[in-house]
């Protein structure tokens, strides 16, 4: 194993390259602000968890990198909100990790490769508001990721091969500040069904940006469908408006005879479903809540995610 003392601050370029034989767990003690360049690369044998520093600020381009070698740390990767800029091919190749990913709510840069290769990080993938820049290739092979990724309004450059072959992810919201989306950064997302786009002017793609994902539909502004529907790459997709779902009722009858009714509407993220009981049931009737609800057939799905 190995113990860093207590009162580091700073562990340089290539500090511990190439230590293969360390096991265990790596603790990085919280008086640590800089981590160099490559300073942990290829100690691929560490098979325990990664504990960061609270008061990191920088992690160094392929400072926990496998670069040749898979990284066997486990559990949850937690970026402290301390960081700002993650480097190119900082976590490359830690396919050990096999739990959740949080990012620092104050990153600014994820780098080049950055966390490709990070095949069995599960759960969503959360992106911060205060990231304006995401490298080429940053979590190819994310694999195990799901459920829905949002890019915020601060990203405008979505890159080559950003999110290539992220499979498990089924939904993805656009921000209005979205310009650009690089080639294959959304290829081979099998599970991608469907993109809210919420920008009014089409941003720039091209026709590899969802090859051979599962996208067939694209949801959009009701005043931007005409446009999005005579723009390439666009056009190759069923464009539709992006669904109001305000107070949108549904009722459950037995031939003419109204059971109840359920009272939907948007959560205040956009990402899923508040239910409410509108039309209350009478007695003896068995209440059934649908986990999800396409409007108006859609094919617009949305989760339910509280009741």
């Amino acid at each position: 194993t190995l113990t860093l003392s207590e009162n580091l601050e700073t562990i340089g370029q290539y500090a511990f390259s190439e230590c293969s034989k360390l096991i265990g767990d790596l603790v990085i003690p919280n008086s640590v602000t800089s981590i160099g360049d490559y300073a942990f690369q290829s100690c691929s044998n560490f098979n325990g968890t990664l504990k960061l520093s609270d008061n990191l600020e920088t992690i160094g381009q392929y400072a926990f990198s496998g670069n040749g070698y898979w990284m066997n740390f486990v559990g949850d990767l937690v970026i402290p909100n301390s960081v700002t800029s993650i480097g190119d091919y900082a976590f490359y190749c830690c396919s050990g990790f096999n739990g959740t990913l949080t990012l620092s709510e104050n990153l600014e840069t994820i780098g080049q490769y950055a966390f490709s290769g990070c095949s069995k990080l599960i759960g969503n993938l959360t992106i911060p508001n205060s990231v304006t820049s995401i490298g080429d290739y940053a979590f190819q092979s994310c694999s195990s990721f799901d459920g829905t990724l949002i890019i915020p309004e601060s990203i405008e450059v979505i890159p080559q091969y950003a999110f290539y072959e992220c499979s498990g992810i089924d939904n993805l919201i656009l921000s209005d500040g979205v310009k650009s989306l690089g080639n294959y950064s959304f290829a081979y997302c099998t599970s991608l069904k469907s993109v809210i786009n919420k920008s009014v002017t089409p941003p720039s793609a091209t026709s590899n940006t969802f090859n051979s994902s599962g996208v067939t539909n694209i949801f959009v502004p009701e005043e931007s469908v005409n446009t999005y529907s005579a723009t390439s790459p666009w056009s190759n997709y069923t464009i539709s408006a992006i669904p109001n779902i305000e107070n949108y009722e549904v009722e459950v009858k037995d031939g003419e005879d109204v059971l109840y009714s359920l009272v939907y509407n948007i959560t205040s993220d956009g990402l899923g479903l508040e239910v409410k009981i509108g039309q209350h049931p009478t007695a003896n009737i068995e209440l059934t809540i649908p986990e999800t609800l396409d409007v108006n057939n859609s094919g617009y799905i949305m989760n339910v995610v509280s009741i």
